[in-house]
Formats: structure tokens, sequence, C-alpha cells
């Protein structure tokens, strides 16, 4: 903690009041007196976190509201939620968390790009379980991850981080079913007019998609390393008409988005399905 030593003066009463985890590691204290006492063996490993988010979880399990500050940075917020869930006690926190959570969002714009941050983040959201935050940037990692999601040294569990890569590669896989399925239209010729309209619009669509290293020379494959929905689905829909180059083909069926919808085709994580223990367990 800070690579420091520091003595925090606790209530082992409060402490097994509070959590399950302290009534674990200090059975038989429950009728101790409130008098504060010094309980090293019933706190739990400290190691990495800042003193400042200790002494504001302390200061929540005794009492001590009137001390609490009114805002904190998102590093303590992250800090704090590490605690809870390794005290097990993030329900008796949530109140709190809510309101620095709020003063954050209010502040500073969430990351758009999946990172070690977008992952503090879900961690957050879980551990406090604030669903909108969670669902929002489960969906920003599923959206903008390049490469295979990893928790980034965050105790998130497992079945969060393999949803969050299933979901990356059925978006991607979506776009790329569309965009496969627009080219067999017009290779086959089928659904309009002329043959002429379906060669125009084949040719068309396979050099954007060789341009975009889409299709370069064939369709990529699961799991889809180095290619994002985001990306996919900014080429896709800067792909260039016929046209747009010639005017020749002004009409407004020769329009490749037509056969290209590829929007909210992602999703993000519902947090009701990731329920943290400590609420289950609260109910």
């Amino acid at each position: 903690m800070d690579g420091e030593e520091h003595r925090i003066r606790v209530s082992t009463k409060h402490l097994t009041r509070a959590s399950p985890f302290f009534a674990r590691v200090c059975p038989g204290r429950e009728q101790e007196s409130t008098e504060p006492s010094c309980s090293r063996e019933c706190l739990p490993n400290f190691e990495g976190l800042k003193l400042e988010s200790v002494l504001i979880l302390m200061r929540i399990i005794h009492g001590q509201a009137s001390v609490l500050p009114e805002a904190i940075e998102f590093p303590t917020l992250v800090d704090l939620a590490v605690l809870a869930d390794r005290c097990q006690c993030a329900p008796l926190a949530r109140y709190f968390a809510l309101q620095w959570v709020d003063n954050l969002t209010t502040a500073t714009e969430g990351p758009f790009q999946y990172g070690k941050e977008v992952m503090k983040w879900i961690y957050v959201a879980w551990v406090w379980n604030l669903s909108k935050e969670f669902e929002a940037n489960t969906l920003v990692a599923v959206e903008t991850s390049s490469e295979m999601v990893h928790s980034h040294d965050l105790p998130l569990p497992g079945r969060v981080i393999e949803r969050i890569k299933i979901n990356r590669e059925k978006a991607i896989a979506k776009v790329l079913t569309k965009l496969k399925r627009a080219e067999r239209k017009f290779l086959d010729g089928t659904g309009e007019c002329c043959s002429r309209f379906s060669s125009i619009m084949l040719g068309y669509l396979q050099r954007n998609l060789y341009d975009a290293g889409i299709k370069d020379p064939v369709w990529p494959k699961a799991p889809y390393v180095g290619e994002s929905y985001q990306r996919l689905v900014e080429e896709v829909e800067s792909f260039v008409n016929p046209g747009d180059e010639d005017g020749e083909c002004d009409d407004e069926r020769y329009d490749l988005q037509r056969f290209l919808n590829v929007r909210n085709v992602a999703v993000g994580l519902k947090l009701e399905n990731f329920t943290h223990s400590s609420y289950v367990n609260s109910e």
C-alpha cells in the first residue's frame, strides 16, 4: 500500500457486520466492543492500493459518512472497487460510489476506444452494479477492439471477458456476412432489372472491398486479429458508388449502402447476466 506500512485502527465488530469476508476471517469477534482495535490479521491484502482508498472504505464501514469526500478521482474509484470486491462489501459502499460516478461522468467523457481505461470502467460498473455504464463500456470494447480482449490485470470474471470476445467476433462476422450476401446477389444478378446493373455494382463492391483491405484477396476469418467492427463500418460507409466518379450512374439505385446496412449490429453486455455475487447474496 503506497510502498509503506500504515497502521489503521478499526472495529472488528463493524468489520464482521459489514461483509461475509470479515465475518469469515474474524470468527468469534462479532460480540467485541465497538471500541477501535488493531486487527491486522482481519484485513485483506492492500498491496498496490492507495491509502486514501482504504481509509475511504474503512470510514464507510464505520459509519463515518460526514468525513467522506464529495468527489474522488477515477483511479481512486477503481481502487475502491478492487477493495470492495476483495472484502465482499460492494453493496454497503454502493450508495457513495453512485455519487462519485455521477460526478465523474458529468465532468468527463468516457473512453471511446478499447484499452485499459475502458476495461477499468467495465470493472467499476460490474462491482458497483451500474447497468448503463456496464453495457456502454462493454459495447465500446466489442466495437473497437482489434485484438484479443483481455482483463488488463483487473480481477474481472473470465465469463465477462469471454462474452465480450464472442460479441466482438459475432459483430464482425455479421458485417462480413452482409458483404458476402451483397457480392453473391450481384454475381447472380438477382433482384434487379438488368445484368448491366449487377455487373457494375459487383465491380464497385469488389474494388471497394480490396481498397479497404477487407477482402485482400480472401475474406478474413475468426478471431479477426487486426480487425475491428468499428473500422469495418467506417470503411463500408465510405465505399465509392458508381455515380460518385463518372456521373454516368446517378440513378439512386446505384447506391451500395442500400445493400450494406451494417450499423447497429454490435451489442454490449447486459449486467443482469453477470451480477456481482455480493448483490446476489445480499438479496
